[in-house]
């Protein structure tokens, strides 16, 4: 084009020049025809409108009769025809081929101007002809058109000819549809890593989506699309069609929130959350809290404008789709507060330009990925509640533009690495809550930018590091918290005393529950360090002295914590000068002397904590003045006088706590004008006088305890109007009169104590409306009448106790509606009539107590069905008949009294003539369960059982041998001894109750001699009654050891007096019982190897030694409550006869099973095995249930398993957690057994 231009003739007019141009803008005119008749989009976004744009701008003449378009690079896209049903691939087109087609352009004739559109792979101009050539080949055409109707209506007649005949062969597409779909899916599966039969499959929203666009975008006459927007619309399709599960329901409308415009026939930049710059590129998406299910799609990668993605606050879950991700140029991220799992790709290094990460609130695990280190843009990283394990990597220090970092709540280990200091910039570090270890690196120093810093809960050990002081850097901290963790110092050292030094800008410290220790007053030696402090928390540490006095020069102070501190001395009457201060805590202290009127200068406080201290005197009336205090508690301290009037001016006050104190007098009436009030606290004190009527105006009272008080008169009426209450406790007063029947308004109320009191008449039947009791108690007062029927509508009851009042009549049937009911006592009352059969669906009962009536008639047989029972007092009434045997086969055999001379029963206490000692159970014996794994059978055993052969079979020869009797408990027992008998039942060898008091965990021998093949009979005793948990092992030899060993476990529940063991000791080293319980002829800490996982899938270092230790506690967190203990026994496996696991200090555990199976052949992983790994495919498991743990204290679960040879044991253990701190804990797990001898068919232990 530039030659031909050059060779024009420069002598060209003005006029001719106008009147060219005139005619080529009519000759474009064919060009402007093939623009869509309707266009949606804004000018720019379909390719020829844009293209057209260009042409008119770049109109040039070069010569009389010729004209030349040219369109630029861009606007030459890939391009798409509709019609034609063909894709046109522009970029790339070689310049050479160019400047051809342009040569081809030269026309030969005056009207030929433009280069003629045809199909090829890369075309550069599309170009159509002037109206001169279709005059010149206007013959051509219509004998073309002629002979194309000719040949159509052939092809009609023909098919109607042979409509009936046999289907022809499928061939390949050829309608433009079908080219259309075909084409679209190639385009498709050559950007993403995807296979056809994804697109091929019906039910894929990745085929529905690829329908939506052929059918409705391509199909409706529209043309020229760009293979980009295709894949835009492609790739937010498949995002719609995957989160909404079903699409649309039966009434048009989708899953999400907001789905305004997504997948209809309007321009994707109007959808809901589509966000587009002005060249209607899609640059953002944000589809928070909008619903979203299911998992990321893959395809939304295929976004390749995107610069921000957000999905934030849905219900996502599956892994990250980012092994690929298309949009390079993403600025942010944010797919936190979903449920997405898995770990973070290595993928993130290629997002170069990313500064926002947010995939928090999220299962995320695994570890930090090093290539993170490569998004160098990053000024936003948050990972925070996830569960992300090992250490923080080195690499973060890479992120030179880092402003903020967190990392909360996860379970990142190891120390923080020294590169941290490299982060400059960084202005939030969030890493509480973690496993993080220490010293602290000195680098952390240099991060002079550093503003909020929390380091929390974790494990660092360390004095105050010196980065914290002696020029540190850190000129810029606000926030410093490095509580919970083992951080230590001495208050009278240099420790502390250059602490925090030119901190000017500080305002909360926080280093409660650490190892801090020494005289409290040295603690700083300038108060100046901290010039605007507003939170200062040294709680739970271990300091001693009195309060300094330079504290109270910090005036800007708002909360302060010295909350268990070891600080003795008064509280300082300076304290009134923090005018600022809106929380004190200064409990559990060793303050004494009186509480100073100067509290009443802290016009701000609204939380004021002085209880467990020595406090005396009154409470000041200067408490009155202080208008915004919300909680006031004062508790356990020696607190005399009355309540001050003053108090109920405090209109803000929700907890009010002044128990266990001495405060006299009575309740005054201003406390009716707390009508914030939501606690009130005020049992365990010398307050007298009634309750006064005024409380009715407490309605938002949740907890009233005025117990163990001196309280008198009648319980108001009033009380009815407490709406909101939940607890009342009014035990141990000398309130007299009825409990009033508004007591049934209170459809809030849980708890309800009013026993030991001298309360009258009937107790109200409107106690039967209240559905939310679960505690009634109203013993030892003075009631009569009979027990209302409607509290059979008290199905939410667990504890009933109307023992010792004046009750007459029959048990009311409706009795048996109570399910739920763990512990009922009706004793001590005139009670008469049948026990009524209904007790029967008291399945949860543990304590049933009837004693001290007069009812008759037969023990009901129904009392089998309460199968919890725990305690039965059944006597002092004219009850007969007999305790089923059934229940003294309980485990535990529950503590029975009833009168033995009516009724017979074999396992009541002593006092019953008819009393038989019980046979002392080996492990409670549980059947082999396939529930939890229907297709499992029981293995079968490679050796018989053992047979225990009658005494008389024996040869007759004797040979003295030697009994050891081990007994080993997990509870106090109280005076405990023993004793031996023979067949005859003479005593062989006796310790008499009481030589031993056995302790925790003591473990006591006693050793006697006795002739071999005989049978003998061992009784434990105990003479205090004691309830006891243990073990008792009976085994050959003078010295414990590990072979031919009869043991049993022992849980006696409350009360305890006497179990026995037959047994028989061969001379041939064999000890058998007919009651077979082998305990143990090895442990896992000798033999076994092991290893635990956690449900999540993350494995806990170290615990090859740890659970190998013979009570070693292990210890996990509560926020893994499923763990496995799996043991490989070796190749040549053992015959198991049970298992026992011993759970820790206060913990619970929902539900344990233990599965064997045998030997899968591969071979031990090492020597000694450690950690084996025992794929569920390749082995066949039986399972036995082993059952609950309660939450205290020390509790063994054991099973017998009847001789299964086995290589594998699994402990499956569900729901473990304990109260006490955070973790749960396992003492011990331990497998009974002995080695299978592939030749023994005798079935004798080795």
């Amino acid at each position: 084009r530039k030659d031909r231009k050059d060779s024009q003739t420069e002598s060209t007019t003005e006029e001719t020049f106008d009147k060219d141009v005139a005619e080529k803008k009519r000759l474009a005119m064919p060009v402007l025809a093939r623009r869509p008749s309707v266009v949606a989009r804004p000018p720019g976004d379909n390719v020829l409108e844009r293209c057209h744009y260009q042409q008119e701008e770049k109109e040039e003449i070069t010569d009389d009769n010729a004209k030349v378009v040219e369109f630029e690079a861009k606007c030459a896209p890939v391009a798409f025809d509709s019609r034609a049903g063909g894709f046109y691939a522009q970029a790339g087109k070689r310049e050479e081929q160019a400047t051809q087609d342009v040569d081809k352009a030269v026309p030969n004739e005056p009207n030929e101007y433009l280069v003629e559109a045809h199909t090829v792979e890369d075309p550069i101009l599309v170009t159509a002809k002037p109206d001169s050539w279709l005059r010149r080949n206007r013959c051509w055409i219509v004998g073309g058109c002629i002979i194309l109707v000719i040949v159509i209506v052939t092809v009609i007649i023909l098919t109607a000819v042979n409509m009936d005949g046999p289907d022809p062969p499928t061939a390949s597409p050829t309608t433009v549809e079908e080219g259309i779909e075909e084409q679209i899916k190639g385009l498709i599966v050559s950007q993403l890593p995807i296979q056809n039969e994804i697109l091929s499959n019906k039910e894929m929203p990745q085929h529905k989506a690829l329908q939506w666009i052929v059918e409705q975008q391509y199909n409706d006459g529209s043309s020229w699309y760009t293979a980009e927007r295709v894949l835009v619309q492609y790739g937010l399709a498949v995002l719609f069609l995957s989160t909404t599960f079903a699409g649309k329901d039966e009434t048009g409308s989708s899953f999400w929130i907001n789905s305004d415009g997504w997948m209809e026939e309007i321009d994707e930049c109007d959808w809901y959350g589509v966000l587009c710059d002005e060249k209607s590129s899609i640059v953002g998406l944000n589809l928070t809290e909008n619903n979203l299910a299911g998992s990321i799609p893959v395809d939304i990668t295929l976004l390749s404008s995107l610069l921000s993605l957000d999905l934030s606050g849905n219900a996502l879950s599956g892994s990250l789709p980012l092994k690929k991700f298309k949009p390079i140029d993403l600025v942010t991220l944010n797919l936190a507060q979903n449920s997405l799992s898995g770990g973070i790709p290595i993928s993130f290094s290629e997002l170069t330009k990313l500064a926002i990460l947010n995939l928090s609130d999220n299962s995320l695990s695994s570890t930090i990925p090093t290539e993170i280190g490569d998004a160098i843009a990053l000024t936003t990283v948050n990972l925070a509640n996830n569960k992300m394990s090992g250490s923080i990597p080195s690499e973060i220090g890479n992120l030179s533009d880092l402003e903020e970092l967190d990392c909360r709540n996860n379970a990142l280990s190891y120390e923080l690495p020294s590169e941290i200091g490299n982060l400059r910039t960084l202005s939030t570090l969030y890493l509480q809550h973690n496993k993080l270890l220490g010293p602290l690196p000195s680098e952390i120093g240099l991060m002079s930018s550093l503003h909020t810093w929390n380091m929390s809960d974790n494990h660092v050990f360390d004095k105050i590091p010196n980065v914290l002081w002696q020029g540190s850097a850190l000129e810029n901290l606000a926030s410093l918290d490095l509580s919970h963790n083992l951080l230590t110092g001495e208050g009278s050292s240099s420790d502390f005393h250059q602490f925090g030094e030119s901190w000017n800008k500080l305002t909360s410290l926080r280093l409660f529950n650490n190892f801090f220790r020494g005289n409290i007053e040295q603690l700083f030696q300038r108060t100046d360090n901290f010039p605007s402090l507003e939170e200062f928390d040294l709680s739970f540490n271990f300091f001693h002295g009195t309060v300094p006095d330079d504290m109270f020069d910090m005036r800007k102070l708002k909360r302060l914590n010295l909350h268990n501190c070891g600080i003795e001395g008064s509280i300082p009457t300076e304290i009134g000068s923090l005018a600022e201060l809106t929380t004190l805590m200064l409990a559990a202290n060793q303050f004494t002397g009186s509480v100073p009127s100067q509290l009443g200068n802290l016009m701000n406080i609204k939380e004021l904590r002085l209880d467990y201290n020595k406090l005396k005197e009154a409470l000041p009336s200067e408490v009155g003045k202080l208008d915004q205090l919300e909680q006031f508690t004062a508790s356990n301290n020696e607190l005399s006088m009355t309540i001050p009037s003053e108090i109920g001016t405090l209109d803000s006050l929700k907890v009010l706590s002044l128990w266990n104190n001495r405060l006299t007098g009575t309740i005054p009436l201003e406390v009716g004008s707390l009508i914030r009030l939501e606690v009130l606290y005020l049992y365990d004190n010398q307050l007298t006088g009634p309750i006064p009527s005024e409380v009715d105006t407490l309605v938002g009272l949740e907890k009233l305890r005025l117990d163990f008080n001196r309280f008198s008169g009648t319980i108001p009426s009033q009380i009815g109007n407490l709406a909101s209450i939940k607890e009342i406790s009014l035990e141990y007063n000398q309130f007299n009169g009825a409990i009033p029947s508004e007591i049934g308004k209170l459809d809030q109320l849980e708890f309800l104590a009013g026993f030991e009191n001298k309360l009258t008449g009937a107790i109200p039947s409107e106690i039967g409306t209240l559905d939310s009791l679960t505690w009634l108690g109203l013993w030892s007062n003075q009631f009569s009448g009979t027990i209302p029927s409607e509290l059979g509508s008290l199905t939410g009851v667990n504890f009933l106790y109307l023992s010792n009042n004046k009750l007459t009549g029959m048990i009311p049937s409706e009795i048996g509606s109570l399910v739920g009911i763990k512990a009922l006592y009706l004793d001590s009352n005139d009670l008469n009539g049948n026990i009524p059969t209904e007790i029967g669906y008291l399945v949860q009962l543990e304590k049933f107590q009837l004693s001290g009536n007069s009812l008759s008639g037969l023990i009901p047989s129904e009392i089998t069905n309460m199968v919890k029972m725990e305690d039965v007092r059944l006597n002092t009434n004219d009850l007969s008949g007999s305790i089923p045997y059934s229940v003294c086969k309980m485990d535990p055999v529950p503590a029975i009294a009833v009168e033995c001379e009516e009724v017979i029963c074999r396992c009541c206490n002593p006092a019953c003539t008819q009393y038989t000692m019980p046979t002392l159970s080996p492990f409670p014996s549980t059947s082999p369960s396939t529930s939890k794994h229907p297709s499992l059978s029981q293995i079968p055993s490679l050796v018989p059982s053992r047979s225990f052969m009658p005494t008389s079979s024996l040869a007759p020869t004797r040979q003295a041998v030697i009994v050891t009797i081990e007994i080993q408990l997990d509870t106090w027992a109280g005076a405990t001894g023993w004793n031996i008998t023979d067949s005859a039942n003479n005593t062989i060898h006796q310790v008499p109750a009481g030589t031993y008091r056995l302790q925790l965990l003591n473990t006591v021998y006693e050793k006697v001699s006795l002739d071999s093949g005989l049978d003998y009979t061992f009784h434990l005793l105990n003479s205090e009654g004691y309830g006891l948990r243990g073990r008792v092992i009976l085994y050959l030899g003078d010295t414990p050891g590990v072979e031919n060993i009869l043991g049993y476990y022992v849980d006696s529940g409350d009360w305890f007096y006497g179990y026995e063991i037959p047994f028989v000791a061969h001379e041939d080293g064999i000890i058998e019982s007919v009651t077979p319980g082998v305990f143990f002829s090895w442990g896992l800490e000798q033999t076994a190897a092991l290893g635990v996982t956690y449900e999540s899938d993350g494995v806990p270092a170290g615990i090859e030694s740890r659970l190998q230790e013979s009570f070693s506690e292990y210890f996990i967190p509560n926020t893994e409550p499923n763990i496995a203990i799996e043991l490989d026994l070796g190749t040549s496996g053992k015959i198991v006869s049970g298992a026992s696991l011993q759970s820790w200090y206060l913990t619970s555990i929902a539900n344990i099973s233990v599965g064997v199976a045998p030997d899968d052949g591969n071979p031990v992983v090492s020597d000694p095995p450690k950690l084996p790994t025992i794929p569920d495919d390749d082995v066949v498991w039986t399972w036995y249930e082993m059952g609950s743990v309660p939450g205290c204290c020390n509790h063994v679960r054991e099973v017998v398993i009847p001789d299964v040879y086995a290589r594998y044991v699994k402990f499956e253990i569900q729901g473990g957690y304990s109260t006490y701190g955070s973790n749960w804990g396992i003492r011990q797990v331990q497998v009974s057994g002995y080695d299978a001898l592939p030749n023994n068919s005798t079935g004798v232990r080795d």
